[in-house]
């Protein structure tokens, strides 16, 4: 791509090309905080505030007011000064919420960087990503007490808290400015092996703040999330976005419907957000009902595309509504829909850009019309600086007008974008792009079908084909020719699936993220 051909800064948008222009609406509140100073304020200004709820199936659930959490991520603070840090970064090992929560507060106080190590990993794999990531010491949560990560020493969250007891968090360490890293995340490397992206301070505060508030949170708010902390959409979106609005993050100890319906109706959240694996397994247990949603202002859906089909049922079986977000690990909670929206732009888009980002929808390096389908395209100050390169070097990846390539396929419509695929998940059949998106809906709506992924498949003629691995409905039998008739009836004949694979499960990220490379893997047999 030629980088001088996309828009330079400042520039503005022209009538009836696909560029939004909104860098210039940067909260104020992230312009020279830190998670560390933030978090102090909050908690010297609201003690007795809810911070943190975290509930089970059963049994009584665990909670933090905000100056019994300042007290404990004090303590950790203290304990991780003990400890000799020469590149700033502490790993986060396990998936105990409030014992995460206290570790990144602490860190933050301490001047020190988060780097979430994840916890599906074997041990011999997380030794190398500690390497990769270059941290000084991981902390393991109750959850992950014994381990060994190589040459990376590892300690464990109740002796770290017991070595650095003091009764509150004090100032946060000085020398520490917005612009620092904060949060080094890997990436869901659903398609191949996970990169590093560096965020920082600035970014994870400027883009949580534009998240909740325009989810609905005002300031106090309950923010319910249950995606794991290790990824952004539960670190940054859940646990800094409840703290930007003083407000309370409430979450699960397992992700189990039970476990998610219970601290609904215990934490009264005012935002919810959830994958579509969570909303579907909720919906199918019936462990919930529309009263249990009376204090929320959104549920709002994102990590991956969502079917039309299941916002429409989430919306009519709890009364309630649904917003679609959209972001990645190198620019989180990029993209939302706005409950003032039309009905179709609310449910069947991903919204405007958020406060703080530039967004374009581009081919071949210029700017398309409004309503065509390109490369979407994002720059601002709340995104990834860069990945961490393997000699611990800043890789930057955008262009001279700080232009960063999403990777995903979207067309743009009155600032309203529309994802359609991403873009090494196009099919090209002789030569016409098939988008994933237009087709897997259209499959969902047999009533046998849970999920369903659609991807291409290798063919000589042809170069590719349409092929669709379905997931069905608990206890449904599905027939491969009444799905293929199904088809057949509703989709252009380049589109309709020409092999079909009935699977059990998907494999899948934290965040319910299907990796497809590793599902085509294990499908695509020889004869392909």
């Amino acid at each position: 791509m030629d980088p001088s051909s996309l828009p330079g800064w400042g520039e503005r948008p022209e009538r009836g090309r696909s560029y939004f222009r909104g860098t210039d609406a940067v909260p104020d509140s992230s312009a020279f905080e830190t998670v560390g100073s933030r978090f102090a304020a909050v908690a010297a200004a609201h003690p007795d505030r809810t911070a943190l709820v975290v509930a089970g199936e059963s049994g009584d659930p665990t909670t933090m007011s905000w100056a019994e959490l300042s007290s404990r991520a004090g303590a950790v603070a203290a304990g991780l000064t003990l400890h000799r840090s020469t590149r700033g970064r502490i790993g986060i090992l396990g998936r105990d919420r409030a014992g995460w929560v206290c570790t990144a507060y602490g860190a933050a106080l301490a001047g020190l960087a988060v780097v979430p190590m994840p916890s599906a990993e074997p041990d011999e794999a997380l030794a190398g990503l500690c390497a990769r990531s270059g941290v000084d010491l991981v902390v393991a949560l109750a959850d992950r007490p014994a381990v060994e990560l190589g040459a990376t020493p590892v300690i464990g969250f109740d002796e770290l808290a017991v070595t650095g007891d003091r009764p509150d968090a004090g100032p946060p360490a000085r020398g520490t400015r917005s612009a620092d890293p904060f949060l080094y995340q890997f990436t869901s490397g659903t398609t191949g092996a996970p990169k590093i992206a560096v965020l920082s301070h600035r970014a994870v505060l400027g883009a949580a703040t534009a998240y909740v508030c325009g989810a609905g949170a005002a300031d106090g708010a309950v923010v319910m999330n249950p995606l794991p902390l290790e990824h952004v959409g539960g670190s940054v979106a859940g646990m800094i976005g409840a703290l930007t609005v003083a407000g309370t993050y409430a979450s699960v100890s397992a992700i189990t419907p039970a476990a998610i319906a219970r601290v609904i109706r215990i934490a009264a959240p005012t935002v919810v957000g959830m994958v579509p694996t969570m909303l579907l397994d909720l919906l199918d247990s019936g462990a919930t009902t529309p009263a249990d949603f009376g204090s929320v202002a959104s549920v709002v859906g994102g990590a991956t595309s969502v079917d039309p089909a299941l916002i429409d049922r989430v919306e009519e079986e709890l009364g309630i509504t649904f917003l679609v977000a959209y972001g990645q690990s190198e620019a989180p909670c990029a993209t939302l829909s706005a409950r003032a929206d039309t009905t179709l732009q609310r449910t069947r888009t991903i919204g405007r850009p958020l406060p703080g980002r530039d967004c374009c929808i581009a081919v071949d390096g210029e700017v398309v019309d409004e309503a065509q389908v390109g490369e979407l395209f994002v720059r601002g100050p709340l995104g990834m600086d860069g990945y961490l390169a393997d000699d611990g070097a800043l890789a930057v990846v955008t262009d001279v007008r700080g232009w960063m390539a999403t990777g995903d396929l979207c067309s743009m419509q009155d600032g309203v974008i529309t994802f359609h695929a991403r873009s090494r998940d196009v099919v090209i059949r002789g030569g016409e792009n098939l988008y994933p998106a237009e087709i897997e809906p259209v499959i969902a709506e047999h009533p046998a079908v849970r999920e369903v992924t659609v991807f291409g498949l290798s063919d000589a003629r042809l170069g590719e084909t349409v092929a669709a691995a379905v997931l069905p409905v608990p206890g449904a039998t599905i027939d491969t020719d009444e799905l293929d008739a199904f088809a057949a009836e509703r989709l252009a004949r380049s589109k309709r699936p020409t092999r079909w694979f009935i699977v059990e499960d998907f494999p899948r990220t934290s965040t319910g993220k299907i990796r497809r490379a590793d599902l085509v893997g294990r499908l695509a047999g020889p004869d392909a």
